[in-house]
């Protein structure tokens, strides 16, 4: 749906950060993941929400929202071809560049 980038310089100087913005967001997911399907509270203007959040996941899957370079390799693959193709990218970029090392543990 959306990609979040950091810069690498920022990255060099709080190595840290982009592990805490995935943490960040995989929680904020499971919140809206746990309020789409209450019962009985409206969290959007949908007057059938909790049927259809329900509908869409026996469609798309549990996961359709999915976060990482190993769930959306599929995705990110044939996007370098577009993003060349219409000038957003001089070069095709590897979807593992697009995604920060994983810190020295």
């Amino acid at each position: 749906m959306h990609i979040i980038g950091i810069r690498k310089t920022i990255l060099e100087k709080h190595p840290w950060l982009a592990v805490n913005v995935m943490k960040a967001f995989i929680k904020a997911k499971e919140l809206c993941w746990y309020e789409l399907g209450q019962i009985g509270h409206l969290f959007t203007s949908l007057p059938w929400g909790v049927a259809e959040f329900a509908d869409t996941r026996a469609l798309m899957g549990e996961d359709y929202w999915s976060y990482g370079l190993e769930a959306n390799r599929h995705v990110l693959s044939p996007s370098r071809a577009i993003t060349t193709s219409r000038g957003l990218s001089a070069r095709k970029v590897s979807p593992e560049e697009l995604f920060a090392p994983r810190p020295a543990i």
